[in-house]
């Protein structure tokens, strides 16, 4: 079963990548094109000889491409039959190292059209063997190819393959570490021992390596996401006609492969699949009758059997997985969303009643849906994310942290969640902040309700729609929150309190952490300030209504606090009124100025409790308060707060910050040239867009500033 996997350079995987699995299930989320279906090709392809008919595309063409997957054999795994390979029990392989390597054999060339591309690329499949005893057998077979060229044409130009002699310390330090430079410097021993053997290539070589290969390969399945078994796709389809219903059944018998290949197959541990299908399937009951497969359910046994292609896609889904887990040969599976045609609680059950159980396999699922992923799962998910670099799409992977889930309360832990799956995010230190900058955002994004001045750019727009607001639960944890975020690559704005600019401890934390320039401090006070911005310059009556009726929430009237609002309101008028008799009292005696201004203190004084009453009720009433009037509190925000303008700016020029900063210098990654790009089309199965809203998908920009971390990391080192 697959243990590790290190890679750089292929497909658009720029920084190199090491991916260390846990025994059991592995998680893997990110949004569409992020390059979580382009890490399962890469695995297929060390895994196999024979089931792949493309080879992957690299990113930079003039660096060494690699992947290299580290394998433990499973104490149930039958024996390699080849047994002049390995003669005794002793040699048989305990680990295995299965690799690809491709580097160029010069500078590219490239004419206009793509049939003149002739960049020659030197391609080497290794495959090692390690036995208990420490025994090694590795063997290497090499290729010329030019990029593009699928899989037959490179077995044509084959350059033989030959027995390569290594030392245990070479292979020690891949599966130990796989770091760029053991990598680097295990592929210049087999290249070199490969070139410099005095033996030549042999075919009794080729034979022992394609056996290991086969032998490897039992282990391995793959499973895609499914898609419906069904002919039909609409109601206006040619085929939704009565005298097509028998010939709709059988072509959906015969697209349920996996289940036509696993029921009623001795290789499936029947006693470990009836507790999984008794977990997640029941009632429902398959039965295969040769090529036909009817459903029954054991809760209504008058009815008779339906065909398969009345049956929920979530029941399909799920009986295949408890086929394949409990498959005895199979050690490392690989699926992609094996939840989508699932309701919420189901996969729950998935999570909590199988894939908790399993053991002696590693089992790494793609999935889009929040819903699989809890505390226990947080440990083992990955979160895949991508950036543009020279106007080139990079793809990267990170695990989540150790100790994530501490950063909040167990009532909170939903929310952490939604935030792995979240690839710019919005921290607001409240749940008030939140509600009003949600509304905000509504209205600048529906501008039909906002004046024509107001509004924002498509772009602008684009950036609002790919930013999610989260709490922050208090300015405490953001640091600690930001820098999570910093690791998991994802883009981070934090908006705070003017009282949080003057914490030493954050203040600091922004100049050692690249001066905090996503960071939008309120110039004056808090959220809550900005309802005063309103009552301060508001002539619309609505919006101030707005306003007193949330503030008097659950008052009577009569009550201490009713009229504060409105007494705030007078005080700023007597207020008013005694600056303007201040400014007329030139010739007034000192002691008539004296007793005015002394009158403005006190009423100032009482304009400052009625404030403070405001703020705290106001803070505490706006989640109960119904949306028409946040709304309406929040479109008078735009049109009267001058700080709600500087923040709608701040998040403009930072999204135009975001397209400057996109490319790098041409030490980091060379330009690549339109015609040598290669993407994941030319990969085997493509990623396909099955979630409603894309979580990273944006054209405004993407989080590039960081670098790649390889070992688990823990927020407690945060």
């Amino acid at each position: 079963m697959i243990r590790s996997i290190a890679m750089h350079n292929f497909v658009h995987f720029h920084e190199e990548q090491r991916l260390v699995f846990e025994e059991g299930a592995n998680f893997l989320i990110g949004g569409n094109s992020t390059g979580k279906t382009a890490l399962f090709e890469l695995i297929r392809r060390c895994y196999s000889n024979k089931i792949n008919t493309t080879t992957s595309s690299v990113l930079n063409e003039n660096e060494l491409a690699y992947a290299v997957c580290h394998f433990t054999v499973p104490e149930h795994y039958p024996p390699i039959k080849k047994l002049e390979l390995f003669p005794s029990k002793e040699e048989q392989p305990k680990e295995l190292l299965a690799c690809i390597f491709m580097k160029s054999q010069g500078p590219t060339t490239v004419k206009k059209s793509r049939k003149y591309r002739n960049k020659k690329y030197d391609c080497y499949k290794v495959v090692c063997s390690i036995s208990s005893k420490d025994s090694i057998k590795t063997f290497a077979h090499k290729f010329v190819g030019s990029y593009g060229w699928d899989t037959k044409q490179l077995d044509k130009n084959t350059k033989g393959c030959k027995q390569i002699s290594l030392d245990k310390s070479a292979t020690d330090d891949v599966m130990d570490s796989g770091r760029h430079k053991n990598i680097h410097d295990f592929y210049k021993i087999i290249t070199s021992d490969f070139e410099s053997s005095t033996t030549g290539s042999s075919d009794l070589a080729e034979t022992n390596m394609n056996a290991l290969y086969d032998w490897l390969e039992k282990g391995y399945v793959g499973i895609l996401p499914m898609r419906s078994i069904g002919p039909l796709q609409w109601s206006k389809s040619k085929l939704n006609k009565h005298k097509s219903r028998d010939k709709n059944y059988t072509n959906a018998d015969c697209r349920a492969e996996i289940l036509l290949h696993l029921l009623n197959n001795d290789l499936v541990d029947k006693i470990q699949e009836k507790v999984f299908h008794d977990q997640i399937v029941y009632p429902y009951e398959f039965i295969k009758l040769k090529r036909k497969i009817e459903v029954s359910n054991a809760e209504r046994k008058y009815q008779s059997p339906k065909r398969l292609l009345k049956t929920p896609e979530g029941i399909l889904e799920a009986k295949q997985l408890t086929l394949v887990l409990a498959h005895k040969e199979f050690s490392t599976i690989t699926i992609e969303e094996p939840d989508r045609g699932m309701h919420p609680h189901m996969i729950k059950k998935m999570r909590d009643l199988i894939l908790r159980r399993i053991t002696g396999k590693t089992v790494l699922i793609i999935t889009h849906n929040p819903s699989l992923i809890d505390r226990w799962a947080m440990s083992r998910t990955f979160v895949s994310s991508k950036s543009i670099l020279n106007e080139t799409i990079c793809h990267s992977i990170c695990k989540v942290p150790l100790g994530y889930d501490k950063l909040c309360k167990p009532e909170q832990i939903q929310e952490m969640i939604n935030l792995l799956f979240s690839s710019r995010i919005l921290f607001v230190e409240g749940k008030t902040d939140k509600i009003i900058v949600e509304a905000i955002f509504c209205l600048l994004i529906h501008d039909d309700k906002i004046y024509e001045d107001k509004g924002i750019s498509t772009n602008q727009k684009h950036f609002l729609l790919a930013t999610d607001i989260r709490e922050l639960s208090g300015s405490g944890n953001g640091h600690k929150i930001k820098k999570f975020c910093k690791k998991m690559k994802k883009e981070i704005y934090i908006l705070f309190d003017s009282d949080v600019k003057e914490s030493k401890c954050v203040a600091d934390e922004d100049e050692d952490d690249c001066t905090g320039e996503c960071i939008f401090y309120w110039k004056n006070g808090d959220l809550e300030q900005r309802f005063f911005d309103i009552l301060d310059n508001c002539q619309d009556g609505s919006a101030m209504n707005a306003v007193i009726k949330i503030f008097r929430m659950d008052l009577q009237e009569g009550d201490e606090q009713y009229d504060s609002i409105i007494n705030y309101l007078r005080y700023r008028r007597e207020i008013k009124k005694l600056d303007e008799i201040l400014e007329k009292c030139n010739t007034s005696s000192s002691i008539e100025i004296e007793k005015i201004k002394k009158n403005k203190n006190e009423i100032h004084t009482e304009m400052k409790k009625s404030k403070k009453v405001i703020k705290k009720r106001l803070k505490k009433k706006i989640p109960d308060a119904d949306s028409e009037d946040i709304e309406i509190i929040a479109r008078e925000m735009i049109y009267k707060s001058k700080e709600v303008e500087h923040f709608i700016a701040f998040l403009q020029s930072k999204s135009s910050e975001k397209n400057r900063k996109r490319k790098l210098s041409q030490t980091d990654i060379p330009k690549i040239d339109t015609f040598s790009k290669q993407s994941l089309q030319n990969t085997d199965i493509e990623e396909q867009n099955t979630s409603g809203k894309s979580l990273s998908d944006d054209s405004i920009g993407s989080h590039t500033d960081q670098t790649q971390e390889f070992s688990t990391m823990s927020i407690e080192n945060i």
